[in-house]
Order: structure tokens, then C-alpha cells, then sequence
């Protein structure tokens, strides 16, 4: 799967979409957030998951992103 900054990477290659410093400040954003998010998971997989599950430790959960902003920034 890519990650948001390859997709926005990719888009402004194939699609000749142009860059913006709002947008890619945004991206930048949800590429951490993504990867917080594939780092959680993939630590709640396997034998150290179960046995935390086992433990039933609250999870703490991630903090999220406010997008905010004039519509027509694409």
C-alpha cells in the first residue's frame, strides 16, 4: 500500500497536479499519522500482541490530524 506522500508523489507525476507548500505540509502530516498507525499494528501482530492483549493494557490512542482550510485547495 503507499504511504500519503508517495500517492501525492505520484499524482503530481502523472497527473501534472501542482505543487503546493499547504498541501504538502498536510501530507507530510498523514504520512507521520499513517505510519504511527502501520507501526501500532503491526506491534499488536504475533506473540508480543497476544500476550499484551492478554495483559488487556488500555491502549493509548493515537493522536489524529485537524484538517482546516478555504475549499478549492484541491
Amino acid at each position: 500500500m503507499a504511504t500519503p506522500l508517495q500517492r501525492y508523489e505520484q499524482d503530481i507525476e502523472e497527473h501534472g497536479f501542482a505543487r503546493d507548500p499547504a498541501q504538502a505540509g498536510a501530507v507530510a502530516a498523514l504520512d507521520d499519522l499513517f505510519a504511527r498507525l502501520a507501526e501500532r499494528r503491526a506491534r499488536g501482530r504475533g506473540l508480543g500482541g497476544a500476550l499484551a492483549r492478554l495483559r488487556r493494557r488500555p491502549r493509548v490512542p493515537e493522536t489524529g490530524l485537524y484538517l482546516w482550510g478555504g475549499v478549492g485547495r484541491g
